[in-house]
């Protein structure tokens, strides 16, 4: 992948993660909850695991207390906090870092090769 479809595709998430914070809708589901580098995800008989995707689950009051009462563990067994953020504060800050990093690769695009 080159430096300039590198550049589209962060561009394109930015405005994806953009139009989530204001497409917004009424919902009792209002949360991400990080753990480390991961965000809390559920599977199909609602078991709460972990995972690293672009778009993470949302969880209501009631599930971000469940969550947040659980022991989670890093890959080295030490203990990790979990911290809730609302949708919208999480995608803001996702964002941020994805502005920066955009920044950062537009001054060295001459010097990156392809990956």
């Amino acid at each position: 992948m080159n430096a300039s479809s590198l550049i589209t595709q962060i561009q394109e998430r930015i405005q994806s993660y953009r139009s989530l914070i204001v497409s917004q809708s009424v919902s009792h589901k209002a949360h991400i909850v990080e753990v480390g580098s991961s965000t809390v995800s559920t599977d199909e008989k609602g078991k709460f695991y972990l995972q690293s995707v672009p778009y993470p689950a949302i969880f209501s009051e009631q599930e971000i207390k469940v969550i947040l009462s659980m022991n989670w563990l890093s890959e080295n067994g030490d203990i990790v906090e979990p911290i809730a953020y609302s949708r919208d504060d999480w995608y803001k800050h996702r964002i941020t870092i994805l502005e920066d990093g955009l920044e950062l690769l537009r001054r060295h695009s001459d010097s990156i090769h392809e990956i």
